[in-house]
């Protein structure tokens, strides 16, 4: 699966310490050096909008104006279709021309059809046979910048709803809030609406089964407006409500980052900035404490078992812990998926919680015949894990730590394949979380140099308390400038990895007080 972990909640003012909707995001993507979001704050005439934007975009993607404030999770939705087409799809041929450095010029004959472009040939099947591509991003209309520009200028969360009609990929959860108390979510997004098919498996183009028919309307889609509890969140959960009429995704995300989100949320009449900041760093597995007690059952006279009944699940960098059950929990699955797919366990291995919650609770089947195979199995792995971690951080358990072991690495792609390159430009921090805690910080399970290094995280926090102008807090990784020379390549790389956060102004007097210095640009 791919890796997910963007989290967004808000709360309505009478859940909030300051009387006004407060709404926090912290979007997950791989971490990159330079970072990929950039701190911005835009004014222009009937234009006051502070942010995160994307280096490329020009408009505010994660943010606020003076009364509004917004922000974004994946909703994870199934917007792509294979359709089997032969000749007679066929409705444009073109050459294109590839120009390659030091070889030779290659021409690519493009096929169009009405379902896309052709992306395969399919010689197994009699006759000329090819796979098509249709895919919503594919569409020659897309006003989603249109859709961010409305949401600099919109005040009030009905604004920020009729801005969001106009957005249409990639499709994701909205988080909504303005000054007058209101709160509000929305997963906006074109997503197709098909004659008679889910979309799982390849569509004969001659059946017209898997034709696109539509699209979801705009009004049809998931949304709240100031929920009874009071807060809202997305953290790439599925949230369509019961007996939703239209499909979005058949698979989604373990929900553990939401519920702990909702549980933290529920469990105190009122939250403040500061709370929602230590909530974005939280650390807490609900993962590890599900998984935990069906495992230790196995190696109940081990050390390690000892060391992990007592442990609190929770995946602080400087405890020995979290490595373990890491280490442990990986040799395990890997086992599994070894057993079970081979040849292709390394493509549709990984995590795969679900499918370890059922081997483990329901079909112990795939561990083997005997009836305690997954027992022998778990201690098997325990071994493999300890051999593994004695291997890489000494013999001595005490000296094991997390952070060691999971780092949060900004790559730098250009020099990402010459070691001695990579070591001077990519930007590497110790780090709690893990791939199922808040601080939601994925990492490669299936590599076996540094499985637990952390590639996938929140490259940006922030937090919009509308209680005022000049209260955001915020926080990118690595740092704001793409020169690796400069001072900021990293600067906020320490206080990132700490979960600290830098104060956003947004009016003149306060940007004054706070500006290090001042760069002005005439013609």
């Amino acid at each position: 699966a791919p890796p997910a972990g963007s989290n967004n909640w808000v709360v309505a003012p009478e859940r909030s310490e300051t009387g006004a909707p407060i709404l926090a995001n912290d979007p997950h993507l791989g971490l990159t050096a330079p970072g990929a979001w950039y701190l911005a704050h835009l004014r222009a005439p009937g234009l006051d909008v502070l942010g995160a934007s994307i280096p490329g975009i020009p408009a505010i993607v994660v943010g606020r104006n003076e009364t509004a404030a917004w922000g974004v999770t994946n909703t994870g939705p199934d917007v792509q279709d294979l359709f089997i087409v032969g000749d007679a799809d066929i409705t444009e041929r073109r050459a294109e021309t590839i120009a390659v450095r030091g070889g030779e010029t290659e021409t690519l004959t493009v096929r169009e059809t009405r379902f896309g472009p052709v992306v395969s040939d399919l010689p197994a099947f009699s006759g000329p046979r090819a796979m098509a591509l249709s895919w919503t991003a594919l569409a020659p209309d897309d006003p989603t910048l249109a859709a961010a520009f409305g949401l600099a200028r919109a005040g009030t969360v009905e604004a920020l709803f009729a801005a969001l009609e106009n957005y249409h990929g990639p499709m994701q959860n909205f988080a909504l809030a303005d000054a007058g108390g209101r709160i509000g979510f929305v997963a906006a997004g074109r997503v197709p609406v098909r004659r008679d098919h889910d979309g799982r498996f390849p569509a004969d183009a001659a059946s017209g089964r898997g034709d696109w028919i539509g699209r979801i309307p705009y009004g049809a889609l998931p949304r709240l407006i100031d929920p009874p509890e009071g807060f809202v969140v997305t953290a790439n959960q599925d949230m369509t409500p019961p007996g939703y009429a239209y499909l979005i995704a058949r698979d989604w995300p373990e929900d553990y980052r939401a519920r702990r989100i909702a549980a933290v949320l529920a469990s105190r009449p009122r939250h403040g900035a500061a709370g929602f900041a230590a909530l974005q760093t939280d650390d807490l597995s609900l993962m590890a404490r599900e998984f935990l007690p069906l495992m230790l059952p196995a190696v109940a006279g081990s050390p390690h078992a000892k060391r992990l009944a007592a442990w609190d699940g929770r995946m602080a960098a400087d405890r020995a812990e979290p490595l373990i059950f890491q280490a442990w929990y990986r040799a395990f699955a890997r086992a599994l998926f070894r057993r079970n797919l081979a040849p292709f366990h390394e493509l549709y291995g990984g995590r795969r919680p679900a499918t370890v919650r059922r081997v483990l609770t329901e079909d112990p089947s795939w561990c083997g015949p005997p009836e305690d195979a997954c027992a022998a199995a778990l201690a098997r792995a325990l071994d493999e894990a300890v051999a593994w971690l004695s291997e890489r951080y000494g013999a001595d358990p005490e000296a094991w730590r997390w952070g060691a072991a999971h780092k949060a690495t900004a790559r730098h792609l250009p020099t990402d394949g010459i070691p001695v390159l990579r070591a001077l430009f990519a930007v590497e921090r110790e780090h709690g979380g893990g791939p199922y805690t808040v601080m939601q910080a994925n990492t490669p399970i299936g590599d076996s140099r540094a499985p637990f290094r952390e590639t996938h995280g929140a490259g940006l926090r922030a937090v919009f308390d509308l209680s005022g102008p000049d209260t955001t807090q915020a926080i990118v990784f690595p740092g704001q400038s793409g020169h690796p020379l400069s001072p900021h390549y990293a600067d906020q790389a320490d206080a990132w990895a700490a979960g600290d956060y830098l104060t956003l102004p947004m009016t003149p007097e306060a940007i004054a007080v706070s500006a290090p210095r001042t760069l002005r640009l005439a013609p």
